[in-house]
């Protein structure tokens, strides 16, 4: 992911608050058994999440992003760090 300033992306990698680099993988949030949304994930690890692998993210440093994605949609962002079990594996 790169930062952006005035509307232009630039070269400079996104960082946390922490200034660690983040990275964005697509993911899903499980409601219940049967119902799930699609989500951004921003975290601070480029290593590949896996297949339906579920993961924990650290509550503590943990958003939600709502938007609008189109005029019937919203994108969610998730904008987490991984817990020190749940680093990506395929």
């Amino acid at each position: 992911m790169f930062e952006y300033v005035d509307g232009k992306r630039t070269d400079n990698q996104r960082r946390d608050a922490a200034g660690r680099p983040v990275f964005r993988h697509k993911a899903l949030i499980r409601y219940t058994a049967d119902a799930a949304e699609e989500v951004a994930l921003v975290i601070d690890s480029a290593a590949p999440l896996g297949v339906l692998k579920p993961v924990k993210l650290d509550p503590a440093r943990a958003t939600l992003t709502v938007r609008p994605e189109d005029a019937y949609n919203l994108a969610l962002t998730v904008s987490a760090s991984l817990l020190p079990d749940s680093k990506g594996g395929a």
